[in-house]
């Protein structure tokens, strides 16, 4: 499932992102006046598919930023070091 997702969010996503683009300026410039429900419906789905990418590739750079920073700044502390609180 994850080499799914892999695969979706390096090479489909983004294609994706810009066949919604151009179809949304398609749609807005050519057939404007008499839109029907398939190109409305079209263009839905596609928004959708965009937008849950868009949010998967944000994500995902938010997180290797995130874990590059941590890994980068924390020191590994000795296991002896670790301080535990005693419980009563």
């Amino acid at each position: 499932m994850t080499i799914l997702v892999n695969i979706w969010l390096t090479i489909f996503g983004p294609l994706l992102i810009v066949v919604g683009v151009a179809t949304n300026g398609w749609i807005v410039s050519e057939v404007a006046p008499d839109l029907t429900p398939n190109y409305i419906l079209w263009t839905f789905v596609v928004n959708f598919l965009a937008l849950i990418t868009a949010w998967g590739l944000f994500k995902r750079i938010w997180q290797k930023s995130f874990d590059t920073k941590l890994t980068r700044n924390s020191k590994s502390i000795p296991e002896d070091r670790i301080r535990m609180e005693p419980t009563i």
